[in-house]
């Protein structure tokens, strides 16, 4: 949990809770309230930062490698909700390369599950449109209904280049299991319906 204690790391996690024994102390708890404890057993500390699940921020920067933008994430200058930290240049929004700052676009999030989430945004400028979610491969998005590349970002998460203006955002997770298995569910109902109508057909003749 000690990284979890670090702020940025928590902050761009979502972290807001920490449950830790009650004789536990560290000077990265500045950042934590002590908010219930269990008598002799153990703390519940709370976030002090108002942590998000999405955000936009105005810039990016550039590690050589995923060990280098943790690092560079760990250290307690680093704020989550200001810039970016990429692995590689992105194709779109180089204008933005080395700058800081939390963009104050709205943000709607009108559908969360497992496999998709969707964002309804309002951007007052190019920015970058972070979620706060595991970066992984087979995860897509669009904008507009048009394909975007996902960025894996400060060193764990997810991120997407948004020019200025209001969009619709889709985060589509595409396992290629999960699509069979929705295949195969469409395939069992055809099936169904075709032995009802050879069975009511059947009875009609009979």
């Amino acid at each position: 949990s000690d990284i979890l204690m670090e702020k940025p790391v928590a902050d761009l996690l979502n972290v807001k809770y920490l449950i830790l024994p009650q004789a536990y102390s560290d000077p990265l708890l500045d950042g934590y309230e002590p908010i219930f404890q269990a008598p002799n057993k153990w703390t519940v500390y709370l976030n002090k930062t108002d942590v998000k699940f999405v955000w936009l921020v105005a810039g990016y920067r550039i590690a050589g490698s995923e060990d280098d933008a943790i690092s560079y994430v760990k250290h307690q200058d680093f704020n989550p909700f200001e810039t970016v930290v990429l692995e590689k240049e992105p194709k779109g929004g180089a204008s933005l390369a080395g700058r800081k700052g939390e963009i104050d676009g709205e943000m709607d999030i009108t559908l969360f599950s497992p496999n998709k989430v969707t964002v309804d945004v309002s951007a007052p400028a190019d920015a970058f449109l972070v979620l706060s979610q595991t970066y992984y491969p087979l995860w897509q998005a669009t904008i507009d209904g048009k394909r975007t590349e996902i960025f894996k970002s400060d060193g764990a998460i997810q991120s997407i280049f948004i020019p200025a203006g209001q969009h619709k955002v889709e985060f589509r997770y595409l396992s290629k299991y999960y699509r069979m298995g929705k295949i195969l569910s469409a395939l069992g109902i055809i099936l169904t319906i075709i032995s009802l109508v050879v069975v009511v057909r059947k009875e009609k003749r009979g």
